[in-house]
């Protein structure tokens, strides 16, 4: 077992890489997350959960798409989406409609106002992204993150860690 130098228990045992690797993530997800939803709820009243839904719908058909279908494409809980999504219909950012497919279904998709938000909050995204996470990093580095995320099964990282593939002709 490979142990990261210095890194003890409360026996006294080293604390294997792996374990020390998922607190350091830990550790970085809660305060880069935290930095970026609070610069995005500042500037426009919506965190990073909001934004990831109204990005994902702006690059979906302009129909729009059910919450169960962005309940499988975003970090948090089909509940969460839900309510999330809800807080955006009231705001007059997002709308319901039914499916032209199945009348049954009931989508969401932005309205003209979501899309003027999703740009102006793409701006403040960008900022804060390069401040706490990517400007600190080598393009290396951020490509290596999405491939890692890839590997373990988050959603959405193949683009990133096909390009990561496509970049070292060493990768298998």
């Amino acid at each position: 077992m490979t142990t990261a130098p210095g890194a003890a228990g409360a026996t006294g045992a080293q604390i294997p890489f792996g374990t020390e690797a998922l607190f350091g993530l830990m550790h970085l997800h809660a305060m880069v997350v935290r930095a970026i939803d609070d610069a995005l709820v500042q500037a426009h009243g919506t965190g990073l959960t909001g934004f990831e839904l109204l990005l994902r719908l702006a690059g979906l058909h302009p129909d729009g798409a059910s919450v169960r279908f962005l309940s499988e494409h975003v970090v948090v809980s089909p509940s969460r989406v839900s309510r999330v999504t809800d807080e955006l219909v009231g705001r007059g950012l997002l709308e319901r409609a039914a499916s032209p497919h199945d009348g049954r279904l009931s989508l969401v998709r932005l309205t003209a106002r979501g899309r003027e938000q999703v740009a102006a909050m793409e701006d403040t995204f960008g900022k804060a992204l390069r401040t706490q996470f990517t400007g600190r990093l080598t393009e290396a580095q951020v490509a290596s993150l999405a491939g890692i995320a890839n590997a373990l099964g988050a959603p959405n990282c193949a683009e990133a860690a096909a390009a990561l593939d496509a970049d070292d002709p060493s990768r298998p």
